[in-house]
């Protein structure tokens, strides 16, 4: 899969993590509670990265995390409750979960790639070896709540590094392993509307300038003279940007000095009458916020 490229440098959009891993164990809600650092026992060194209109990137601070990880648990509470049966809502949750993830924000690659093989290596299925003994889903959440009591405790670190040790290496010993378990799929299988909600944000830097679809191209609805004269794809972005922080100066909508503070109630509203999620719109209108602040 062709990936994006800055500074000559391939980056991940967060929104394509899920893909990579099969959502296991790589899902929306996994991979907020990563980046807000709310893991207890397992920490990743990457950041993450806002990639603006002029083709510069801003780095993320770890509690921008919070709120999209609060919106992926109240997703999922929501979803729940409308379960007659146990995953009955899974497929829904997938496309949903994907778009609370923000827009044209990447990790690069390479720390990831490093990242993925520490936390998590040869992440196991539930298939076991031939003869092992059933290992209850209790024992496993004692395993794992021991765990985040040692790693709460400073004074145990050590403790903490040996019980997570073992806990892999009985997990490695119970466990079938199929060709590809583990690593990192960077060609996933993508529908053509779930390339282009991956892709949003980053179709300047994608090296052929649209994002990668397996679809034949659509007729060309205008001539290429009439697509020049809208700009390159980074000023395109920017109007867009400039466009839906207006729509909230036009909402009456009271809006903070830095990219970086809550957005106000009544953004869900605006957003809905802009026909696109929440997300998208609230990375576009932070974005606008942070090039007023010369960033």
């Amino acid at each position: 899969m062709e990936l994006p490229v800055i500074a000559g440098r391939e980056c991940v959009p967060v929104r394509l993590l899920p893909y990579l891993t099969d959502w296991r164990p790589l899902s929306p809600d996994v991979i907020a509670r990563l980046l807000a650092e709310h893991d207890a026992w397992r920490t990743w060194s990457a950041r993450t990265y806002n990639l603006q209109g002029n083709g510069s990137y801003i780095e993320l601070p770890p509690r921008v995390w919070d709120v999209i990880e609060d919106d992926l648990t109240i997703l999922a509470r929501e979803l729940e409750g409308q379960e007659a049966f146990e995953f009955q809502q899974l497929p829904e949750w997938r496309r949903r979960s994907v778009e609370r993830l923000p827009a044209a924000v990447f990790v690069w690659r390479d720390e990831l790639e490093a990242d993925y093989a520490r936390t998590f290596g040869r992440q196991p299925y539930p298939s076991l070896r031939p003869g092992a003994r059933e290992t209850s889903e209790e024992e496993f959440h004692d395993e794992l709540a021991n765990i985040n009591r040692l790693c709460d405790d400073p004074d145990s670190s050590v403790e903490a590094e040996d019980a997570i040790r073992a806990f892999h290496e009985r997990v490695e010993s119970i466990t079938v392993w199929r060709p590809g378990d583990g690593k990192l799929s960077f060609d996933p299988l993508l529908s053509a509307g779930e390339r282009r909600l991956v892709f949003e944000g980053f179709e300047a830097v994608l090296p052929s300038g649209l994002p990668p679809t397996n679809q034949p191209p659509e007729p060309a609805l205008a001539s290429n003279a009439a697509v020049a004269s809208l700009g390159t794809p980074a000023e395109i972005a920017e109007q867009r940007q400039a466009k839906r922080y207006q729509a909230c100066i036009d909402a009456g909508l009271k809006m903070p000095h830095d990219e970086f503070s809550r957005l106000p109630r009544g953004i869900n509203k605006v957003a809905e009458a802009e026909g696109i999620s929440r997300q998208s719109f609230s990375t576009d209108v932070k974005v606008h916020i942070a090039r007023l602040n010369g960033r």
